[in-house]
Formats: structure tokens, C-alpha cells, sequence
């Protein structure tokens, strides 16, 4: 297990931090956190920060630059010296509400054109995700090398979602995945290694542009990561929907 380092931080945000907001009746404390190279992700692209990310050990809080974090989210971040004020403003949630009430179909519900696997339903019982249920979506028994779904989307579509994940039946498997998505052989999503009991990944409606994709691909690829007590897994699918135009 990765070793953290304990190290002495200042809750301070460094762009505030002056002599003249000490002067001003501000307090300057002290935390105790942890380091340990912390990855910040955002739609699965890597976030640079200004601060390295760290843990307040007692807390069991994440700290994150502020300014970060939101620009990566599309925010702009103000600072206001007169009223001790942060302002966060930007339009995720006109983004959001233009998804509400349309029209989805379950990936059960589209043409399969290709199936190594094969990728299939689970009809008794829910997939289950680090301990959380779903109730639709599908799988595929992978034991090293790769799988293949190909779906005719025929440019019916706007965009997707869903969850991902290693199905709790194979929790104790040797092996993860990459999940790589392709619209027409042109790559349009890969994800981060999934590893058994990892918490289940989302798929955001908006995030892959399917309004000119005829032929899905998605693609499941094992890899070893060592610990474990055999090669096999199942990998889930769950809740995936596609938003119709």
C-alpha cells in the first residue's frame, strides 16, 4: 500500500493570503493532512492544480484549489476583498435541464450488430456495483484478452449514460479493465483502470456526441493488477440509456 506523507498545511487559500488579511482581524490555523500524489479527474480528463490536492488526516476531508477545480467544471471563481466573498457562476445547471424529458432507450433496446463475449442481460437478480443495486443494463465474463459490443445506432441518437463497473459476484478477481468506447472506429471515450470494488463510474448524458454515429463500438480490455484469487471478472453496464433526437 502506498505510503502517505504527513505533512503540517495551512487552510489558506494562497491567492488570499497577505499580510494585510492578517492585519485585518483574520486568523491564520494550522491542519495536520496527508499527501500521497492525488489524481483529480473531471469527465476522466486529469485536472491540474495549482496546490497539490491533500487529506486532513482527523477530518477525512479532501482539500482541492478551489479555482480548480471549478474552471475545470466550466466555472468562473471571483473573489471579492469587501465582503469576503467567493462567487461561483457558470450555466451547468442550463446544461443539465436540457436532458430532462427527453426520450431515452435502454442499451437492451438497440440493435446488436456484433457480440464477442458475449455481453448479455442479467435476468434474476440486480447487478451489484461496490455493494450498489441496479436494476437493468448488461454484462460480460471477461478472463483475460478483450470483448466487443457493436450497436446500429444509425444516427438515431444525441447522446448517452450509464454506470460501470466490476460486478460484486467477482470481487475477489486478479484482473480490472479499461472500458474504450468508439463511434464509427473513431475513439470517443476510454476510462480509467476499473478495478473490483471500485465505487460504479458514470457515463453523463452530453459527455460522448452520438448525433452523427452509425455504428457503436464498446470495447472491454482485461488487465492484470496482481492481488487476487483468479483471473475471471463480470463487467457491468448498468443503467445505460440513449438519449433519442
Amino acid at each position: 500500500m502506498k505510503k502517505l506523507a504527513v505533512f503540517s498545511v495551512l487552510l489558506f487559500i494562497s491567492i488570499f493570503l497577505s499580510q494585510s488579511l492578517l492585519a485585518s482581524g483574520w486568523i491564520l490555523r494550522e491542519y495536520q493532512g496527508m499527501t500521497g500524489n492525488i489524481k483529480i479527474l473531471v469527465n476522466n480528463t486529469p485536472v491540474k492544480t495549482t496546490v497539490e490536492p491533500f487529506i486532513l488526516s482527523h477530518e477525512g476531508v479532501t482539500m482541492v484549489s478551489l479555482r480548480d477545480l471549478s474552471e475545470a467544471l466550466g466555472f468562473d471563481v471571483e473573489w471579492n476583498d469587501t465582503t469576503n466573498t467567493i462567487s461561483i457562476t457558470g450555466d451547468l445547471l442550463n446544461e443539465l435541464n436540457t436532458w430532462v424529458g427527453k426520450t431515452k432507450r435502454k442499451i437492451t433496446d438497440i440493435k446488436v450488430i456484433r457480440n464477442v463475449g458475449p455481453y448479455y442481460e442479467k435476468k434474476v437478480n440486480n447487478y451489484q456495483i461496490a455493494g450498489r443495486p441496479f436494476a437493468s443494463g448488461i454484462a460480460v465474463n471477461l478472463d483475460q484478452g478483450k470483448t466487443e459490443l457493436v450497436l446500429d445506432i444509425n444516427r438515431k441518437y444525441l447522446s448517452m449514460e450509464g454506470y460501470f463497473g466490476i460486478d460484486d459476484d467477482t470481487m475477489n478477481s486478479s484482473g480490472g479493465y479499461f472500458l474504450r468506447i468508439f463511434g464509427d472506429d473513431r475513439q470517443l471515450f476510454v476510462s480509467e483502470l476499473v478495478n473490483p470494488s471500485d465505487y460504479p463510474r458514470y457515463i453523463a448524458p452530453g459527455e460522448i456526441d452520438l448525433t452523427y454515429i452509425n455504428r457503436l463500438t464498446i470495447r472491454m480490455e482485461w488487465e492484470e493488477i496482481e492481488t487476487g484469487d483468479y483471473n475471471n471478472l463480470t463487467a457491468v453496464l448498468a443503467n445505460f440509456n440513449f438519449y433519442e433526437k
